[in-house]
């Protein structure tokens, strides 16, 4: 496996605009049959453009050689699952291809013919589907013979995979809940992709910046970071989650000048649907 680090693209910098998507290919929602519903017509929710404009330059690497990795190109059409910030799919339809996205919700369940894409791609997405084989059954249908799914996770031993723990002890934990930590360790990826004939995982690594550990957690609490909800139910459980916050970074990071540098660990999983695949059922309910 490779470990690479990647640099922030000055070529694409700032974050898009609302017009800037539009031109790109995006529009507010769009109407489809659902076949999973009697094939009657629904309304998928319209992106928070708001969000668009919070595109994390802290994530967008990942985003960029997660598209780079799935081979995404012109006249493509291309599904990402839990767009979350944007980044993946800007840099998808900056590529070329016709991207839609459905919520990590929607995972289990997408609403959209056997083999209607050419790739898969999920920043940080899927991996808070509960359900995660049966998740990546569903890619698997909606993906085409020869087609790619790139995936990337938090590296279940790195900041954000004990950062994923916290916030699901903070929160409560069910049989039913994601468990988003494990896509970063190779038994959940092997897992969750053993209905491929094979795959690749590839280490990376982002370097984040802050000012001092207090911002680190202030940026991890607000929303949308992976704290935030966790961090809001009570007055006491916030001071609790941020003090053991804080040891994680004292653990992972270190002292820059006058600067507080974390190199964040994940992998990006790449897979290919064969060519001779056939075309699958919907997943059973």
């Amino acid at each position: 496996m490779s470990r690479t680090r990647h640099q922030r693209d000055p070529a694409i910098s700032p974050p898009p605009t609302r017009r800037d998507l539009l031109t790109l290919g995006f529009a507010p929602a769009r109407r489809r049959a659902d076949p999973h519903a009697g094939g009657e017509p629904h309304e998928r929710p319209a992106p928070d453009w708001a969000e668009f404009h919070r595109v994390d330059d802290r994530v967008r690497p990942a985003a960029e050689a997660l598209v780079r990795s799935g081979d995404v190109g012109s006249g493509q059409r291309v599904l990402e699952i839990g767009a979350g910030d944007g980044a993946a799919t800007a840099a998808a339809a900056a590529a070329g291809a016709d991207v839609e996205t459905v919520p990590a919700a929607d995972a289990a369940a997408l609403p959209h013919d056997a083999g209607a894409f050419d790739r898969v791609v999920s920043a940080f997405g899927v991996i808070h589907a509960p359900d995660s084989r049966r998740a990546v059954a569903e890619i698997d249908r909606v993906l085409r013979p020869g087609g790619v799914v790139a995936v990337t996770a938090w590296a279940s031993r790195g900041l954000m995979g004990g950062v994923l723990r916290l916030a699901a002890e903070a929160r409560g934990r069910t049989t039913r809940s994601a468990r988003p930590e494990r896509w970063g360790r190779f038994e959940g990826i092997q897992l969750a992709f053993s209905r491929f004939p094979g795959f690749e995982v590839h280490d990376h690594v982002l370097r984040w910046v802050f000012a001092s550990p207090e911002a680190a957690w202030e940026a991890l609490a607000a929303p949308p970071g992976p704290l935030a909800g966790a961090a809001q139910p009570n007055r006491a459980a916030p001071e609790q989650l941020r003090r053991r916050t804080h040891e994680l970074l004292a653990r992972s990071a270190r002292r820059e000048a006058d600067c507080l540098t974390v190199d964040v660990a994940y992998v990006l999983v790449v897979a290919r649907k064969p060519d001779w695949a056939t075309p699958l059922a919907p997943t059973a309910g």
